[in-house]
């Protein structure tokens, strides 16, 4: 008799643990979600002039709680560059300039290379981008000529993504 009681009383907690389960599954199927990486802006800028072409890649997401941009200037040498000069890059925030950077303070020389790549993490590249102006001078030698430079300007004010971004630095 006891264990006719006990098999329906046993399907019972089955049934009730079951229904919990399916509770449970959406919040479970949350904290997997928190570690994905959430896409809060990405673009990609190409520029070309007689001298140089520049591609520029600004991405930035969210892992966690965890903010991180990537930056990722690809610069080719056109005709007008002599493939056996140096070169640097100076990254200008704002208009009118707020600070420049000359990233690693190196000049990049050629190996016979056709692309040149530089990945910047963490820069606020993007906030300038979408809020402001971002330039990008590229700096280089004519044999025994004054030096040369060229600027490239980013701007994505109109860019919905930009309502993503926080804003850290001042506003002028």
């Amino acid at each position: 008799m006891k264990k006719r009681v006990a098999l329906p009383f046993i399907i019972i907690l089955l049934v009730i643990s079951a229904c919990s389960l399916k509770e449970l599954g959406p919040e479970v199927g949350e904290m997997e979600s928190e570690n994905e990486e959430v896409e809060l802006y990405e673009k990609k800028f190409q520029d070309k002039s007689e001298n140089w072409e520049v591609r520029l890649h600004l991405k930035e997401y969210q892992t966690e709680h965890i903010f991180t941009e990537e930056n990722i200037f690809r610069f080719n040498r056109l005709k007008g560059v002599d493939d056996s000069i140096g070169f640097n890059f100076e990254m200008i925030y704002g208009d009118p300039i707020k600070y420049t950077v000359t990233p690693l303070n190196k000049t990049i020389f050629s190996q016979n290379q056709d692309e040149y790549q530089v990945k910047l993490d963490q820069q606020r590249i993007i906030e300038e981008v979408c809020f402001d102006q971002f330039t990008l001078k590229i700096i280089w030698n004519r044999g025994a000529e004054e030096p040369q430079e060229e600027s490239y300007i980013f701007q994505d004010h109109e860019n919905p993504m930009c309502e993503n971004i926080d804003r850290i630095a001042p506003k002028d």
